[in-house]
This record gives C-alpha cells, structure tokens and sequence, in this order.
C-alpha cells in the first residue's frame, strides 16, 4: 500500500492522468479517485452561470452516498463561519459518522490568527464527531522544482515540528501521514457497516441480472444439426406453450411469471364481459311500462284465437327482437378473443426466441394466417347459434319450476298487498271478520290475475317471458363461449401443431434457410453479451468478498435510521466477522495523496470524499473554490 500511494501521487504529479487511465500494482487496494470540483459562488467572464448550479448539483450526489466518506476541506486562514462545506456536511451527515475536518494552508495564517486556528484544530470552535486534521501540501513552486512526495513529507513534518503553536498540538492533529491514518480507520469501520449490504445488494443484482439473460438463452446453433434439431424443439415448446396457455395450465415457468400471456384467463375475461352484457339487457319485467307495451303487444297481435287462449305471436316477437339484441355483445366477445390470441401467441414466440428475428416471421406468419381463417368461420359458427336461438324452444324442465317460482313471488306480493289493507279493527277482531277480509280482497285478486280477462293474460304472458328469458341468455352464453373455445381456440391448435412441425421439417432440409432463420438480431447478441459480463462481475465481486469475509451475513439496508440521544444515528455495530475483509481493502499505508497548491500556499483538494464499496474505494481531489468545498 505504500509503494502503491507513493506510486499514484507520482503518476498523478508528474503525468497528470485522466478519468480513464489506471494505475496497477501488485497487493494494491481497490481505490477509485473522483476529481470534485469546489464550490462555485459566482461565475467569470464567459463563464455559463449554469455552472453554479451544475457544480452544487454534482458535490450534492456524492456528499449523500451513505457509503461516502466527507473530507471538509478548510483553508486555515479563512473565518470557519463563513465556510458553507460543513452545513452541507452536517445536513447530509447530521451524526457526523463520516465527516473528517482538513485545514490546510496553514503557512498562510495570519499573525495573531494562530490561537483561533487552533482552537478549530481541537475541536473547540465548530465541534466535529471525528475532528481536524491539518496538513500543508507543496506550493506551485514546490511542485515546479519536482519536489517528491517523500520530501514535501519531510517538509511537512519540519514545517509542524519547529513551529510556534503547532508544536505544541498533539501530533495525532497534523500531517498527511495523521490524516491518512485517521482515514484508513474511519474507512475499515465503514467498510465494515457496509459489507452485508453490499453483499445483499449483490445478491439481488445477480439475481435480477440472472432472469434478464434466462429468457435471452444461449447463442444460435452453429451446425446444420444442431440448427435442425434447435428449430424442432422450439416448434414444440411453441406449441406446447400456446396449449398450456389456452388451456389454463401455467406450470411452466414462462407463464407462471408473466400474465400477459395466459390466454384462459384472458378469454374468461372476456366471456364474463359477456354474461354481464346479455344480463344487463334484461327486460324491466317488472315495472309497468313493461306490461302495457306487452299487452298492446297482444292486442295488436292477436289473430282468431278463443276467448282465453294464449297468443303465441307476442311471445315469438319477444324472443326475436331480444336476441338480436345480444349480438353486439357475442360479437365484442369474438373479436377481443381474436385479438388476444394473436397477442399472445406473438408474445410467446418472441419470449421464447428474442433472439431470432427469422423463426419469430415464420411462426407469425403461420399463426396470424390460421388465426385469421378460423376467425371467420367463427363468424359463421357464432351466426348459426342465433338463427337457433330465433326459434324458441327448451326443453329444460326448468323453466317450469322458474315459472312457478314467479307466480309463488306474485302470489306473495299480493297477499302482502292484502294484509296492508285489511283494517287494524279486523285484525284484532274475531277471527271471522279477518278471515272474511282476507277472503274477499285475495278473491278479487285472483279473479284479476287468474280470470280470463286481458290483465290476467299478459301477467300470465310476462310470466312465461321472463321464465324464458332466464333460460335462453344462461344457454346463449354457454352456447357462445363453447364455440368459441372448440370451433375456434381448439383448432387453432391442431393447426399450430401441424403446420409448425411441417415448416420446421421443411426449412430443415435447407441449409441457406436454416442459417436464415437463425442469424441472430445483433442488438440481442449486444445485450446478452452485456448482460454475462455483468453477470460475471457480479459473480466475481461476490466470490472475491465470500473469500475475505466468509462469515459476512448479507442484509438488507436499514429503511429509517433511528436517533440515539444527543443526536447521533444507531448504527448497527462493527462485525468482526468483516474486519479481515475491511482491513484487506482499507489498507492505504502510511503515505497519502497531496493535491496542488496554488499562489504559493498549500490545500488539499476543495472538495474530496472517500467512498466505500467491496474493497476500499477514496474519492476525490480538486483545487479549492469559494472558501472550502465537500
């Protein structure tokens, strides 16, 4: 780890590296550096002013992270109170677990100013739950001359040594070494906190990432053979799948996770829209207006039929003009069971074969072609249940225990009628008079209902209407949706099986359309291969971290962090069980990162932050801007 930041601050000294560029070495720790620009207050001439709030956008990204170690740098000659990074701090970071105090330029104070930098230094001034600690950088001339980093330490440690007040500070407060071992613990207990989630988190990414590429499979076979023996099984999985799917059976895995796709389900959706619509249509049998249509109805109908018998015609008028009624409604049913088959079955194909755009067309086109042929026989089909249901007829036993249940509930209503107008007197009278009431006022009603007279005939009518009604709209629907699922969905299968495994049998004797059908969509060959090196890297991050903390239990991150007393967050304790990881990845060494001084002073970077992850992850270093940065 030494060689290692020796190693960095010379690259980045003396070759200035880009975002882009890496440094390796061997037993060197996983550390990525991020540049963060300081804070700007105002712009120059030129200068867009969406800078500002660019800048604050990016330093507000990282100084949030949870896994971000905030270094507040400081410049020791300016007033504490006027340096905005440690309000930022401390609204990002309110138990001040991962906030660390960097003064710097301490060459550049003023004199008188010591004893208040000082009080800073101690954490008397502006408390911090981790304190200062201040170091001194090279100069621009410093690094002009190519002053090493083992002699700016020299310097460092003679400039603090022989100096008035800083002299007498604990040595635990000053220089780059102090600071980076203070860092190198605060990291370990970090990295501790943070490794069970991380692992959590990587268990669920590679899961995720692990039901993405599934449905992708492999690349296409190469060999004739293979291609011939790959496009006969994808036919069966086709058929079988569209089998189970129609027919309700959703085992495998490719229906039971998605929905959109199970077409039972989504044709009895649609043929309880149609039990619903038939049922609304129904007649208010009920209401009056109800009766008098029908009795003009019998009236306007009426032929030579005797004194007291039934005409027929009202009634075979009836039935007509209702089921034609129903039509709308059967042919919705039809189309939305069309249109859903062809969606699923193009769904399935493409789910099971994203990657082939070639045998997708082919099957499509033999499915949307026998799907479009046995629709309009549906048609036809659908049309002869309605001429049969023109032509009244049941012979459902049934429809007389509906008609009987029908006069039973007039009988009822009229007898409740009855009681409600028989005088109170009557009613706690002798039993006679009561009797005698009752007896007169249901024999008047009888007479009006049961007599022959045109009243009696159309309740008598209406009753056997709607007896009827009940019946046919309970068969119309089952009759539809029958010849539907046989007439149509059944053969659609048989047909998907005969015509898939003659193409497949076909194509298979043809080497140039073989290798047709399976030339593969490059943007699919892009994303799996995106996909398993995603894959892989998870796979690598989780085992490198089973190897350094093999007692690591993963958890979940905490939803809300509660508040201990006096304002610092309860964060779980340290696992011990991940010290040997934290300690591997955290070790930084006893020589750190310097940054560029400028006019003659020295600071560490306006804006830093050390971040956390599998292994030890320091981010950030930048000139300092507006009087500190974060």
């Amino acid at each position: 780890p030494l060689a290692f930041a020796t190693l960095l601050a010379t690259q980045f000294d003396e070759y200035h590296l880009s975002s882009d560029d890496k440094v390796e070495a061997p037993g060197a720790p996983d550390l990525t550096l991020i540049d963060l620009p300081g804070i700007v207050r105002t712009t120059t001439e030129g200068q867009n002013r969406a800078v500002i709030g660019q800048v604050n956008g990016l330093i507000e990204q990282f100084l949030q992270q949870e896994r971000t170690i905030i270094l507040a740098v400081i410049p020791a000659n300016q007033d504490i109170a006027t340096i905005d990074i440690l309000e930022r701090a401390r609204a990002v970071d309110p138990a001040g677990v991962r906030t660390l105090g960097v003064l710097t330029k301490p060459d550049l104070i003023g004199p008188g100013s010591e004893e208040e930098v000082l009080a800073v230094l101690q954490n008397e001034r502006k408390h911090l739950n981790l304190g200062y600690v201040m170091v001194k950088c090279r100069s621009q001339a410093d690094l002009n001359q190519s002053m090493t980093v083992n002699k700016a330490r020299e310097a460092e440690a003679k400039f603090f040594a022989n100096h008035e007040y800083w002299s007498k500070c604990d040595p635990s407060l000053t220089g780059v070494v102090q600071l980076t071992r203070r860092l190198t613990t605060l990291l370990v207990g970090r990295i501790q906190l943070a490794l069970p989630i991380i692992k959590w988190e990587l268990q669920n990414e590679l899961e995720r990432v692990e039901k993405i590429v599934k449905p992708l499979g492999n690349e296409g076979p190469k060999s004739v053979t293979e291609q011939r023996h790959r496009l006969m099984r994808i036919m069966s999985d086709y058929c079988s799948l569209m089998r189970q799917s129609s027919r309700g059976f959703y085992s495998d895995q490719l229906l039971a996770s998605s929905t959109d796709i199970r077409l039972y389900g989504i044709n009895q959706g649609s043929f309880q829209a149609l039990k619903g619509a038939v049922a609304s249509s129904r007649p208010p049998f009920e209401d009056p207006s109800f009766t008098e249509a029908l009795a003009k109805d019998m009236s306007d109908l009426r032929g030579r039929e005797l004194p007291g018998f039934h005409n027929s015609q009202a009634f075979y008028t009836f039935v007509a003009n209702n089921v034609e009624g129903w039509r709308p409604a059967v042919e919705n049913c039809r189309a939305q069971v069309v249109e859903a088959t062809r969606n699923v079955s193009c769904m399935i194909i493409e789910k099971l074969v994203p990657g082939f755009p070639g045998i997708i067309d082919s099957v499509n086109k033999i499915a949307l072609r026998i799907i479009g042929n046995l629709a309009e026989d549906l048609t036809t089909k659908l049309e002869n249940v309605f001429v049969k249901e023109s032509d009244p007829f049941t012979a459902n036993e049934n429809m007389l225990d509906l008609i009987n249940q029908l006069r039973f509930r007039n009988f009822d209503k009229a007898l409740n009628q009855v009681m409600a107008q028989v005088p109170t007197g009557s009613k706690d009278g002798p039993t006679d008079a009561l009797q005698a009431q009752v007896t007169q006022r249901l024999g008047a009603w009888y007479m009006q209902s049961h007599g022959v007279n045109i009243k009696s005939k159309v309740e008598d009518m209406s009753i056997m209407i709607e007896a009827y009604w009940d019946v046919a709209t309970k068969r119309l629907v089952d009759n539809i949706c029958m010849t539907i699922e046989h007439d149509f969905v059944n053969m659609l299968l048989r047909h998907l099986e005969s015509d898939c495994f003659v193409l497949a049998t076909e194509i298979g004797q043809k080497v140039s359309d073989l290798e047709l059908l399976f030339s593969e969509d490059p943007t699919v060959q892009e994303r799996r291969r995106n996909l398993f090196v995603k894959k892989e890297r998870l796979s690598g991050a989780l085992d490198t971290l089973r190897k350094m903390a093999p007692d690591c239990i993963a958890k979940p991150a905490p939803t809300a962090s509660p508040q201990r007393p006096g304002g610092l967050i309860a964060m779980p304790p340290p696992d011990p069980r991940a010290h040997r990881a934290a300690l591997a990845g955290a070790k930084i060494g006893a020589e750190g990162e310097e940054t560029k001084s400028t006019g003659g002073s020295s600071e560490v970077g306006g804006g830093s932050a050390a971040r956390q992850g599998g292994g030890a992850r320091a981010r950030g270093r930048s000139g300092g801007g507006g009087g500190g940065g974060g």
